[in-house]
């Protein structure tokens, strides 16, 4: 019977639990059997000094298996600490990947005050200021699967970034100055509400969605005969821009309009 083999099994394998020494494949190492000096079916099975009965125990391949189910345990764990790290909505942590580029775009950091020049395969962090002078774009890939492409003289903030895949991930742009163009990833399905370009004039809030956002200066107005302001066009989905008067949606194929403040005028006299 089972319980007999066990008792008869050498002190080392009495420590491990009977189901381990129940299965079949087991049983089969338990067997007598004569050690051949030349090799074969028999040689290399250690003896555990029962009058000359090789024995087989199992008790390291237990060991093995347990300790290597231990370390698959802990490398999950480990990457999903590294994942956690790397979405976090923290300065330094990645927004995106220069994907392609035309002409001069630079990355300022918001902690070192750095200024590097974008060159393909670079990384955009949370908390850097992106300027492109007036012959320069780029098209950036967002961690989430998103695309942000930046237009001649544009200049925006990446504020904040979180994308763990959940209902709580969230993106905010501050757009200063110029074009975007925004296709939005995983963040604006699962968490539409948490999707956010900023302007000095107005928010705009996306429904899943392909937009171009713009704020032209003063300047940048007066350039091209313009109303200084946000503007947004949406190609596909829905956006809306939302200002301390109210909010409008804006439908595929048309653009809102949201005008810069105004600055309060004063009399000469009184």
């Amino acid at each position: 019977s089972a319980a007999k083999q066990f008792r008869k099994l050498p002190k080392p394998c009495r420590r491990l639990p009977r189901h381990v020494l129940d299965r079949s494949k087991q049983h089969a190492c338990h067997q007598k059997r004569r050690i051949d000096p030349r090799g074969g079916q028999n040689s290399g099975v250690r003896q555990h000094g029962f009058g000359g009965s090789p024995v087989c125990c199992p008790l390291k391949e237990y060991h093995l298996k347990f300790a290597s189910r231990i370390l698959f345990v802990a490398w999950v764990f480990t990457q999903f600490l590294c994942v956690k790290g790397a979405y976090a909505n923290e300065p330094g942590t990645a927004f995106a990947k220069v994907w392609r580029i035309d002409g001069l775009v630079t990355a300022e950091s918001g902690q070192s005050a750095q200024i590097r020049r974008l060159k393909p395969g670079d990384i955009v962090f949370v908390g850097d200021r992106m300027r492109a002078t007036a012959s320069g774009e780029l098209v950036l890939r967002v961690e989430d699967g998103g695309y942000v492409a930046m237009r001649p003289g544009a200049e925006f903030l990446v504020e904040e970034f979180v994308a763990n895949k959940s209902s709580s991930d969230r993106v905010s742009l501050k757009l200063l100055q110029g074009g975007l163009r925004l296709i939005t990833g995983w963040v604006g399905k699962l968490n539409p509400k948490g999707y956010r370009v900023q302007t000095p004039s107005a928010t705009i809030g996306i429904r899943g969605t392909d937009h171009e956002a713009y704020f032209l200066t003063s300047p940048m107005a007066s350039s091209l005969s313009q109303t200084s302001g946000t503007y947004d066009k949406v190609l596909s989905g829905q956006t809306y821009l939302q200002t301390p008067d109210g909010s409008v949606d804006i439908a595929p194929g048309k653009v809102g309009f949201a005008r810069s403040a105004q600055a309060p005028k004063t009399r000469a006299l009184i």
